[in-house]
């Protein structure tokens, strides 16, 4: 389905199809858009690994941070683009408190079992600098990633996320839609529960309103399932005789 079917299916549900109309053209695609987007955020999201404007951290010589792409909801992994190894992913709270599971180049690791273990009491984590970086630290800056250590030479780290969907929906032909084709229709849901929360009184409805979000909400729940089923590989059952 195209945005411009799912527009004229929308109007023909909410019985808007005759000049005046209730919704203009500019307000559909906006609630398509906003569809989307929560289908996204209340699912896992889009798997993406070869977007480089989404799935390339750039880190120049002794820069402590990198630009993270406002639309990344969630990063699976990430790996050095010098040599592809993988390195860690760390949030900032279980970098200061240790998180038990630090496995690579423990001469830049070291032993973190607490806010400073490892390190003198004139050195801390913040201050470590290498020729590599094996951790990036997610949380202590919106939208981006703190390397570790701070690389004096410079890297590109490579992350593999699920990420919300780009740009504006529209009715150009070029357009289309990031989610797959089975939830299209299902969008729907979500757009007429803004449409009938529209401050206008020839449409306004509370209910249906909320309504609809309790069915669209309900959706994403089963959908975010059937995602978490279909990641896990199948495998093979053996049964013992009798």
């Amino acid at each position: 389905m195209t945005p411009r079917q799912l527009h004229d299916l929308f109007r023909t549900q909410i019985a808007d199809t005759i000049e005046p109309f209730l919704f203009s053209k500019d307000e559909i695609y906006e609630y398509m858009t906003d569809a989307q987007r929560m289908l996204t955020r209340f699912t896992e999201g889009i798997p993406d690994a070869s977007s480089p404007d989404v799935t390339c951290l750039e880190f120049g010589p002794e820069e402590e941070f990198a630009v993270m792409s406002p639309l990344v909801l969630f990063i699976r992994g990430a790996s050095r683009a010098s040599d592809r190894r993988e390195i860690e992913v760390l949030n900032i709270e279980d970098f200061r408190y240790g998180t038990g599971g630090l496995t690579i180049d423990h001469d830049y690791l070291p032993g973190l079992a607490g806010p400073n273990a490892g390190f003198s009491d004139t050195l801390t984590w913040r201050d470590k600098r290498g020729p590599q970086i094996n951790a990036i630290i997610l949380g202590m800056e919106r939208n981006k990633a703190r390397a570790f250590p701070i690389c004096t030479t410079g890297e590109t780290i490579k992350i593999e996320v699920y990420r919300l969907p780009r740009g504006e929906l529209t009715e150009q032909k070029n357009c289309h839609f990031e989610v797959d084709e089975q939830h299209h229709r299902h969008l729907l849901l979500w757009m007429k529960s803004l449409g009938y929360a529209k401050q206008d009184v020839d449409i306004r409805d509370d209910k249906k309103a909320a309504n609809y979000e309790e069915q669209f909400m309900a959706y994403c729940d089963k959908a975010k399932r059937e995602q978490g089923r279909a990641k896990h590989k199948p495998r093979t059952v053996l049964y013992g005789g009798i």
